[in-house]
């Protein structure tokens, strides 16, 4: 069991209230999907939206995986490490991947369109600085999904 007081926004009480959906745990956080999570009556009484919600999965994955090493020759990214102290990884790094729908109208963010249907994005390929433009757009539904 992981304290997930530790994302951003997890409190005591929502934390219960994860722990009573059944989430325990950095890993199974961050492959939860939003609106089965905002529709467990475990969330009735908690003053929380599905963009605080896609925040604290996105928090969760950060707890997952370390941020890709760059070596000193060639820039290239090694392979993501599980953080010390936190959960074991699924087997593959990219095993979880962000869902974004856009607006009706569609949206430009991070040099990408994201409209009604929604694109799927491999969460290992998003550097931090595109992980924190998508989560400030009010206008985008983020979703941490497990790749299928």
């Amino acid at each position: 069991m992981d304290d997930l007081t530790r994302i951003k926004g997890v409190g005591p009480s929502t934390a219960r209230a994860l722990a009573a959906a059944g989430i325990d745990s950095f890993a199974a956080l961050a492959a939860a999907d939003a609106g089965d999570l905002m529709g467990h009556e475990a969330f009735r009484g908690l003053r929380a939206g599905r963009g605080d919600v896609a925040v604290w999965i996105a928090g969760a994955a950060d707890f997952v995986f370390e941020p890709p090493k760059r070596g000193a020759r060639g820039g290239g990214a090694e392979a993501q490490t599980p953080k010390a102290g936190g959960p074991t990884p699924p087997a593959d790094p990219s095993g979880l991947v962000v869902f974004v729908r856009g607006p009706r109208r569609g949206r430009w963010r991070i040099g990408r369109f994201f409209g009604p249907e929604g694109r799927e994005l491999s969460l290992d390929a998003l550097s931090e600085d595109e992980k924190a433009q998508l989560l400030a757009d009010s206008a985008l539904t983020i979703e941490t999904r497990p790749a299928t």
